[in-house]
């Protein structure tokens, strides 16, 4: 599968994510909050994915259901990525700073962070998406880290490197001009992972009425809200749940390259 064919799916549900933000907001008289049948009614001409259990067209309410939850997952991707790419650059770099990292992160894998999130979260009621943020963070850069490292290891063996480590190069600068750009494709993959975590600790904290600051529109409080009625519309609760599982393969599918193999000889 070439990268053009790999990039469709992420597109069609970003252009659906950004698509329904933009009508939603456009639009004039929009309201996914609007009453517009009895609930749970089957799709139909007017409602084509239906109502849900407050009579709710669902296709609307499913357009901006993601934006929220998936800029908070983008956010925490982002940040536990790019600290995973310096920590583990700096740990091929500093032999002390490797073994520390190996200690964080035998320590972070032991902990659940479903489990670490609320009892944040029931700790600090009020600390909304931060509780989230903090967990995501604190629990993901080591393991990014770990991850990241050995393909920095190579790197920083590398003549380039080390002849500018010889010319007095400072270590971020190091980090920053001679060995990440040499990682894009295994960041890019591991971007890729910790999106796929973020999404699901950001839509579990929904699911489970953790405070996050979204609204009821969000995709995952959406399954909850509707499974009860299953049987009368299914793609009240199913719906939303595909989209979050499309977001998910979809970013799988952008940010890896089967059949290519990174510096460190990882598959990227």
């Amino acid at each position: 599968m070439t990268a053009r064919l790999r990039s469709v799916p992420a597109l069609l549900v970003a252009l659906v994510v950004a698509g329904g933000s933009g009508y939603g907001a456009l639009t004039t008289g929009f309201d996914a909050g609007a009453t517009a049948s009895i609930p749970f009614a089957g799709p139909s001409a007017e409602h084509l994915l239906g109502t849900d259990k407050l009579g709710r067209d669902v296709l609307d309410r499913l357009l901006v259901g993601g934006t929220g939850l998936l800029l908070i997952a983008l956010t925490l991707a982002a940040a536990v990525t790019v600290l995973g790419a310096v920590l583990g650059a700096l740990a091929a770099l500093r032999p002390a700073v490797d073994t520390a990292l190996r200690l964080a992160t035998d320590g972070a894998v032991l902990i659940p962070a479903i489990l670490a999130m609320l009892v944040l979260g029931a700790a600090l009621p009020h600390a909304g998406v931060a509780a989230i943020g903090v967990t995501g963070v604190v629990l993901g850069t080591p393991y990014a880290a770990k991850v990241l490292q050995p393909a920095a290891a190579v790197v920083a063996m590398s003549g380039h490197v080390e002849a500018a480590e010889g010319t007095g190069e400072t270590v971020p600068r190091l980090i920053l001009c001679e060995i990440l750009p040499s990682m894009r494709r295994t960041v890019t993959a591991v971007f890729g992972l910790r999106m796929v975590e973020a999404t699901y600790l950001v839509a579990t904290a929904a699911f489970l009425h953790v405070p996050t600051g979204l609204d009821d529109t969000n995709w995952a409080q959406s399954v909850r809200d509707n499974g009860a009625g299953l049987l009368l519309n299914p793609w009240a609760a199913l719906a939303p749940a595909l989209m979050i599982a499309a977001t998910s393969i979809a970013v799988t599918l952008a940010t890896r390259r089967p059949g290519t193999v990174d510096p460190a000889g990882v598959a990227a």
